[in-house]
């Protein structure tokens, strides 16, 4: 009987260790699949602000973009509830992401965006909404730099 419990306090851990986990790249299949809106542009400015979380910091980006192409726009999936922006080429847009920042030791969970957009880069943005209804890179793997 000792033993059961043994296994399942191990079999719970495991799981909760599993869930906290960071989140794999999404395959490029998926990303298209969730996207609001896929574009090509060029980073034109970054802002970045680190927040306090309840378990270190968070460095929260608002990045303006210049629209070069839009490749997919599915904001009509959108419903009532919520006016999408028109983005067309020569836009220039205001996207966010998140990166973490300061973690205890052994720390394991969802860590943002893994690739960070560079100031005057070319990249493929796969953006959907966040909770505050504004324009998000996909995490994880939402830029794709473009040479």
């Amino acid at each position: 009987m000792m033993m059961n419990g043994l296994l399942f306090l191990i079999s719970l851990f495991v799981s909760v260790v599993v869930a906290l986990a960071a989140i794999p790249p999404r395959s490029s299949e998926n990303l298209r699949q969730n996207a609001f809106y896929i574009i090509v542009g060029k980073i034109k400015h970054i802002l970045q602000q680190e927040v306090t979380t309840a378990i270190g910091t968070n460095i929260h980006y608002t990045v303006t973009v210049q629209v070069e192409t839009v490749e997919q726009d599915e904001s009509a999936t959108l419903g009532d509830y919520y006016t999408p922006p028109t983005i067309a080429a020569g836009d220039e847009i205001m996207v966010h992401y998140w990166q973490t920042g300061d973690r205890p030791d052994g720390w394991s969970g969802p860590t943002g965006l893994y690739d960070q957009p560079c100031l005057a880069c070319k990249g493929r943005l796969f953006l959907d909404l966040n909770e505050a209804d504004q324009l998000r890179i996909m995490e994880p793997n939402g830029w794709q730099p473009i040479s």
